[in-house]
């Protein structure tokens, strides 16, 4: 047999400056993530070989691995990877993939990620046994890990694969699986792979595991949290998630959630529990305990936003009322020549454990730009430059009308609406509502039919409202018919048969305009859905006309109990909610805690934002009916 000339492009070194990976490939890290190591791999896979090749194979194949082992063990790990690939070449299907697969781990020890990736493209799947394409699929996960990709991590390593490998293979397949389940969010996911792997471990790597599972744990989700006890009867993982009730405790009672640890340790001592557990998870009770008993609002109390200013002290002041009172608030007016900045030194000055404000985004921009923040804030607002990472604790809580959008969207996908027509306004309002809602709605998987933008400065929008609805298309197919026949139809026009649903814009005005049009021109049965804006507290005679009209509003709103200030009354939700977030803030940012406000279920969000899920509500007779939580 004649050994051919191979031509392949050259490895491209790693650069030594460039853009960084969220999780820097350090030897000690590619390790965790290949467990077995490069040289044992190599030459363990001489003695699979040799009883199926030839003489001359053998020896290539022999003298191949002998010669990648040495060079990995010089660190020369790109020479490594070039010998199997070259020798691979000229071995038949299915040895040929087998080396390929092992230049490749070879590659990837030496951190060459994109040539390992591209030459893993080139390796035949369909001559590979089910280990070894789990072996293949490991290594394209550990690149799509690396390069922040894990939902394709996920697709490729599913149960079935997984269970084909060895001890070896599981072990790495699931480290990666839960990684990516980690890094996409999944946390309890992440903490169900971890007890499925520890099993596959000796001790020292099981403790190591343990932790990467304790910080999952620390980060689920309560909710999560209970669907996987729910779903599993798995004894080990039913006792790791019994563990996230002192993980994110309703109160910080030292003694008593010592003694819980202490029991919960006893009960499940067959867990392989590292001493860095609980002691972490004493520093999370010391991080949670935050009662600060001096706070200072930084807001607009005089000037053209005084109105607004004063809706969110009197919001904040009731609650500290109705809770008993005892702190020391302070307000500070931001309307003035001092800048927000300079406001929030001084309160810190003043002994300021929490911040609360500003109000205006230029202001949020200012106090976030200018310097380390040593006491926690909570902005009223959200920044306008997101290059603002300022060092320190610091959340973004406002009522931002996107938030109502995009909750629209999410809303239309849980009741299954695919495909919908949206109308908004032709002002910049409703191209913010607009292009929010679009981007949450197709992100999702829905398909907007049509958008049609009306004119905000007319009264009449029939015609608006027919071409929504290709009524003109209906009464045309109509006259053709009727044409046809030379004789009388009766005929009903029909709107388009392409949407499932409408999405209104509009405040309640305008909604009281477009939404009977939608009716009156046969839309009758299509649900059409909206934004808070369509309602305005004593407006019952105007808001008749949008009876069976979907929309979501703040749980305040919808409160039949509660007293509705005359002016501003969302923004006095707001400051009642500052209050609360006052007290429970670190609960939220610590332990993933909800607390249920008045502006919605309060959670913390990406980007330090605090989500509010908002509830939901139908008009009947001109008033709000909510629609309960499990609409």
């Amino acid at each position: 047999m004649t050994r051919r000339t191979i031509t392949r492009p050259p490895i491209t070194r790693p650069p030594r400056r460039g853009p960084r990976l969220r999780h820097p490939l350090t030897p000690a890290r590619l390790h965790r993530l290949l467990a077995p190591a490069c040289i044992a791999i190599i030459v363990s896979g001489c003695a699979a070989l040799e009883v199926q090749l030839d003489r001359l194979q053998q020896f290539w194949a022999s003298s191949a691995y002998e010669k990648a082992a040495e060079l990995s063990a010089e660190g020369r790990y790109a020479q490594a990877a070039d010998t199997l690939w070259d020798t691979a070449v000229d071995l038949p299907s299915p040895h040929r993939e087998r080396m390929q697969i092992k230049s490749v781990r070879a590659l990837i020890n030496g951190q060459y990620l994109l040539n390992a990736h591209q030459r893993l493209a080139e390796i035949r799947e369909d001559a590979l046994k089910p280990p070894e394409l789990l072996e293949k699929r490991i290594l394209q996960a550990a690149f799509h890990r690396q390069t922040e990709q894990p939902a394709k991590v996920l697709t490729l390593l599913p149960d079935e694969l997984i269970n084909a490998g060895d001890t070896a293979l599981k072990s790495e397949a699931l480290d990666l699986l839960a990684g990516a389940l980690f890094d996409a969010g999944r946390y309890a996911g992440s903490v169900a792979v971890r007890v499925r792997r520890e099993s596959l471990l000796d001790d020292e790597a099981a403790s190591g595991n343990a932790m990467q599972l304790w910080r999952a744990l620390a980060l689920a989700d309560a909710d999560e949290v209970e669907e996987q006890l729910a779903a599993s009867d798995d004894r080990k993982l039913r006792a790791w998630l019994e563990l996230h009730a002192l993980v994110a405790p309703p109160g910080i009672d030292r003694p008593t959630l010592e003694r819980a640890y202490a029991d919960w340790r006893r009960k499940n001592n067959f867990l392989v529990v590292p001493d860095a557990v609980g002691e972490q998870l004493q520093a999370r009770w010391n991080y949670l305990d935050f009662r600060p008993r001096n706070i200072s609002l930084l807001l607009p109390l005089t000037g053209r936003y005084a109105r607004i200013g004063k809706a969110i002290r009197k919001g904040f002041l009731d609650a500290h009322e109705a809770g008993g009172g005892g702190l020391d608030v302070r307000f500070h007016n931001t309307d003035q020549e001092r800048g927000a900045a300079e406001l929030y030194r001084e309160a810190v000055e003043q002994g300021a454990e929490l911040v609360i404000g500003p109000l205006l985004k230029e202001a949020v921009d200012e106090v976030l730009g200018a310097a380390n923040l040593g006491v926690p804030l909570i902005t009223l607002n959200y920044r306008r430059d997101p290059r603002l990472q300022p060092q320190g604790e610091w959340f973004q809580f406002g009522l931002l009308p996107e938030d109502d959008a995009a909750q629209v969207a999410e809303k239309l996908h849980q009741k299954d609406h695919r495909h919908i027509l949206a109308l908004t306004s032709d002002d910049d309002w409703g191209g913010r509502l607009y292009r929010q809602f679009a981007e949450r709605y197709t992100e999702l998987g829905g398909r907007i039919q049509e958008v049609r933008r009306y004119n905000i400065n007319v009264l009449d929008y029939a015609n608006t409202v027919q071409a929504a609805l290709q009524l003109d298309e209906s009464r045309a197919r109509g006259a053709a018919v009727q044409s046809a026949l030379d004789a009388k139809v009766n005929f009903t026009p029909r709107i388009r048969d392409d949407i499932s649903a409408a999405v209104l814009f509009a405040n309640h005005e305008k909604a009281a305009l477009i939404y009977p049009l939608l009716k009156f021109y046969y839309a009758d049965e299509l649900p059409v859905y909206a934004t808070s804006h369509v309602y305005a507290p004593d407006r019952e005679k105007i808001l008749r006309e949008l009876d069976g009209l979907i929309y979501c509003d703040i749980p305040f709103m919808l409160d039949s109990d509660a007293e509705i200030p005359d002016e501003h009354p969302r923004l006095f939700a707001l400051g009642a909610d500052a209050y609360r977030l006052a007290w429970s803030i670190r609960r939220i940012a610590g332990g993933n805690a909800k607390i249920r406000g008045a502006t919605g279920l309060i959670s913390l969000g990406r980007d330090r934002r605090l989500y509010r899920q908002l509830s939901w509500a139908r008009f009947a007779r001109g008033k709000p009916v909510p629609l309960g939580e499990g609409w």
